[in-house]
């Protein structure tokens, strides 16, 4: 879990429920992620020392973590369930930004997709060949990742979060406005 405005990265016990701090010093997080090999990313919207606006892999067991460059004001981070693809959401910039790992440690940044600085990102889910993207100021879009294909898969008051989508079923999005 992120503590947005402490800064601070926290592992809990399913169990037992308690808490401990695994990281400390990241400044305004918003996202965190584990991907296929279980390591630990967190999105950084503002503040990160020494980079602002990245992600980066948070190491738990030292407290320690790596900025990834290239992105700037980022909020939601999701992963490929299927590949070592982050994607991240530029919550100004309206870009909806790819960190895929070429080689063990290094990574390439790239926008997946652009929706323009009136549409701030929020989140983003990849689902098979389909990427549901949250924009803040229009509602959620649906790319065709075999095609490259965008539409606008539905309208959604302000602040837009997808929370889950299970394999075949249903996209469940959260607004601002107590909606789901």
């Amino acid at each position: 879990v992120v503590e947005r405005y402490r800064g601070e990265v926290w592992s809990f016990d399913a169990a037992s429920g308690e808490g401990r701090v695994v990281a400390s010093g990241l400044g305004e997080m918003i996202g965190a992620t584990v991907d296929r090999a279980g390591r630990l990313f967190v999105s950084q919207f503002r503040a990160f020392v020494p980079a602002s606006g990245t992600v980066a892999l948070v190491d738990p067991s030292s407290g320690s973590f790596t900025p990834i460059e290239g992105t700037t004001e980022v909020f939601g981070l999701s992963n490929d369930p299927e590949a070592d693809i982050l994607y991240v959401g530029g919550y100004n910039t309206g870009d909806l930004y790819r960190l895929e790992e070429t080689s063990p440690g290094v990574w390439v940044v790239s926008v997946e997709e652009s929706f323009g600085s009136p549409n701030r990102i929020s989140h983003a889910l990849k689902d098979g060949n389909s990427l549901y993207i949250a924009c803040q100021d229009t509602g959620v879009w649906v790319k065709d990742l075999a095609t490259g294909m965008v539409t606008l898969g539905v309208e959604i008051p302000p602040f837009a979060t997808i929370l889950r989508k299970e394999a075949g079923g249903h996209l469940i999005v959260g607004s601002e406005l107590d909606v789901l």
